[in-house]
């Protein structure tokens, strides 16, 4: 599990195992065994229930640093790059996490990152940061 996210990140598979924590720009190697589950995938242009197929797929919980909720039932095992919304309740704000699973030989190499890239091609180290507007708290009007 490689964690590119910019800040740290716990997993876990069930309540009854621990989470493990995996700081940023960190590898590590799963201390849990992911949790099967099975999703309804549906045909392209099929609305209906029995148009669908059943997919099993291991999963893992994330918790990101933060004022984030947990990630739920998030794909370990499908080969590919899936696209997670990353919420902050208490903010009202949602931010885009990318779960990329390649298979290397005969391991799946699981990477979570974010979405944007920025590529520095200037001669001068650069910091970025991505900041959520959060708005303003607007005091609820009185009625008179």
């Amino acid at each position: 599990l490689n964690n590119y996210s910019g800040v740290s990140l716990w997993y876990w598979s069930s309540p009854q195992t621990a989470a493990h924590r995996v700081n940023d720009k960190k590898r590590v190697i799963l201390k849990v065994k992911p949790y099967l589950t099975e999703k309804a995938m549906h045909s392209k242009g099929s609305k209906s229930i029995s148009g669908a197929s059943l997919i099993q797929y291991e999963c893992l919980n994330l918790q990101f640093e933060g004022n984030w909720s947990p990630m739920l039932h998030v794909n370990v095992s499908l080969v590919g790059k899936y696209k997670y919304m990353l919420q902050a309740p208490l903010h009202n704000i949602e931010v885009p996490v990318i779960v990329d699973i390649v298979l290397v030989g005969r391991t799946k190499v699981i990477s979570v990152h974010s979405p944007y890239w920025v590529y520095n091609r200037s001669d001068r180290d650069l910091v970025f940061r991505l900041q959520q507007s959060l708005g303003y708290l607007n005091a609820p009007s009185s009625q008179m």
